[in-house]
């Protein structure tokens, strides 16, 4: 029944926003007159029996959120209110459309009167014509780390998979033991080790933040921290905020039967409180199961941490020499101190099998939503755009050293991923002191792995298949959509597998399910076209750095130039001669 305790749970744990198979869970339509209590005490009537005789002790529990009445989901103010704001911001980008449109010339240039007054130039930050040949160019400067691309790829899709995997065991599945099963094994490291994934994406903010930083300290400009915090404040901000109230006021009208309580309840409850922390990068100071919009806690933790960076930047450039002496003592601080609390609190750093949820939520709330606890990556990464820059992205170390760092971070990679697979086992016996270990090596040895593979990249020291693929022009694309589909999977997701109605079996191909591929990809696309690119036009225009968009590239020449061009190439040809 248990189906092994795949994911357990305790009776007196009243945090069920996370899948486990301990409970059964059931709905039931009663009458409107009847409220929780009154199921409670006839469910407890019909089970007497059944305790006394089967030596089983069922127990039932109601909350008083427990029951939902038909009319409860009417549509208030709020719900009109964020209807109207979404379809505002639809028809601003189809008017900044429209405007670029009737100010473009035959040959494909834009008007120097499309973006004449600061509105204008606002009304074509949001145009979807321009945002989508943004988003579809592939052309990148000569000095970017290209392969920084494909590596955001695979960490985004690794990530999607664990939220949908998570979201999917909400699913009444009638082959849950199977799904156990599935669940067990070396292979299931690679989701259960899940800090991999994310720390790929803090090592990447952190190496990208420094790189493009010490670019300018290289060339004599300063550093306009103040500017930096603002830009970064309304690249990310809106888009988070927007799904946030669409969560808040939409979400519980797009599912409907007994899910509306177990799956989308507590999100929905979370961000009736209000959507000030979203605004302040406060929400995970209550803990992730407070929280209104679940995917910001990466984006909270990286905030906190990108504060922190301009100060850490300009005291590596500031001290080189004593730079790395302080930059080790820190990490050794940091690993000190999570080594410390995870012994402490009893933490999980991993989801070995049989965990429960209240580890889960609790290791959350203490080492996952921490920024000092995730700090360690970030510093890799702000260390690795150092040495890129100081080097000029040139290999300096010969090829004995470089074969060595190459085993090294493969071993690194391999802790990382299958340090603790035995704990992917039915049977597995929680140990405080195997969770601290790995907890303080992972985040070093992964982040060290990643930062090697990054440097042979830039130095073009990796094999060619592996720059060929980490490079290729496609994930440019995606990684400009990553950060939408990973603030919009959740709510996709959340949102289709809550309006499950029956039970099913469970099959692989339930992980891959094109209908919420589709509608994650939609639904990250136009939150791109709408939101993300046309406010880093905003921040240009705010900050006084807007320049007229140069279509050039795009124009198709004309015969008359294919002329032209000739005629000059006769000329210089002939001057040549002479």
């Amino acid at each position: 029944m248990k189906s092994h305790d795949a994911m357990s749970n305790e009776y007196q744990n009243n945090d069920l926003h996370l899948p486990t198979f301990s409970p059964v869970q059931l709905g039931f339509c009663i009458p409107d007159s009847c409220g929780h209590e009154d199921l409670e005490d006839s469910l407890n009537e019909m089970l007497k029996p059944i305790n006394i005789s089967s030596g089983i002790d069922f127990k039932v529990r109601l909350g008083q959120k427990s029951c939902q009445n038909a009319d409860e989901n009417q549509v208030d103010r709020w719900t009109v209110i964020t209807i109207i704001f979404v379809a505002s911001l639809l028809m601003f980008a189809l008017a900044g459309t429209l405007h670029e449109k009737a100010h473009t010339a035959e040959s494909g240039a834009l008007l120097p009167t499309a973006h004449k007054g600061t509105f204008r130039r606002l009304l074509l930050a949001f145009s979807f014509r321009r945002n989508w040949r943004s988003l579809v160019d592939t052309d990148v400067p000569e000095d970017e780390l290209s392969c920084l691309h494909g590596l955001r790829c695979f960490a985004s899709l690794m990530i999607y998979v664990i939220h949908k995997v998570v979201f999917i065991l909400f699913h009444p599945f009638s082959n849950r033991t199977d799904v156990s099963d599935l669940l067990e094994g070396d292979w299931t490291m690679i989701f259960r080790a899940f800090w991999n994934w994310v720390d790929a994406f803090v090592v990447l903010s952190g190496l990208l933040t420094s790189f493009y930083a010490f670019k300018k300290l290289r060339t004599g400009q300063r550093l306009n921290i103040p500017k930096m915090y603002f830009q970064r404040y309304l690249k990310f901000t809106p888009m988070v905020f927007v799904w946030s109230l669409i969560l808040q006021n939409l979400m519980q009208h797009q599912v409907s039967g007994q899910n509306l309580v177990r799956i989308v309840g507590p999100y929905v409850d979370n961000c009736k409180r209000g959507l000030l922390p979203v605004l302040t990068y406060t929400s995970v100071f209550n803990g992730l199961n407070k929280m209104c919009y679940p995917p910001a806690h990466q984006l909270v933790t990286d905030m906190h941490m990108y504060i922190l960076s301009p100060f850490i930047m300009l005291g590596i450039w500031k001290y080189p020499k004593k730079a790395p002496f302080v930059f080790c003592a820190t990490l050794a601080v940091l690993a000190a101190a999570k080594y410390s609390v995870v012994m402490q609190n009893q933490l999980g750093s991993f989801l070995f099998y049989g965990m429960s949820t209240e580890t889960m939520v609790k290791s959350a709330n203490i080492i996952y939503v921490n920024a000092l606890h995730r700090l360690t990556p970030y510093l890799l990464g702000l260390g690795l755009g150092y040495v890129l820059q100081i080097t000029d992205c040139k290999q300096v170390l010969s090829r004995v050293q470089m074969a060595a760092g190459t085993a090294i971070a493969i071993g690194c990679a391999a802790y990382s991923m299958f340090g603790v697979s035995h704990s992917s086992r039915k049977g597995y016996i929680y140990q405080v002191n195997e969770a601290a270990v790995f907890a303080t090596f992972q985040p070093l040895m992964w982040g060290f792995a990643l930062c090697w593979l990054v440097y042979s990249c830039a130095t073009k020291h990796a094999p060619g298949w592996l720059l060929r693929l980490l490079t290729w022009r496609g994930f440019i694309i995606y990684s400009r959509l990553s950060y939408a589909i990973y603030l919009t999977q959740i709510y996709i997701v959340a949102v289709n597998v809550g309006n499950a109605v029956h039970s099913s079996r469970f099959g692989v191909h339930r992980i891959f399910d094109m209908n919420d591929i589709a509608m994650v990809g939609s639904a990250s696309l136009l939150s791109t076209l709408i939101l993300l690119l046309p406010l880093q036009d905003v921040s240009l225009l705010i900050s006084g750095g807007y320049k007229p968009p140069n279509y050039s590239k795009y124009i198709k020449p004309s015969p008359d130039d294919h002329i032209e061009e000739k005629q000059q190439e006769r000329a210089a040809k002939c001057q040549a001669e002479e």
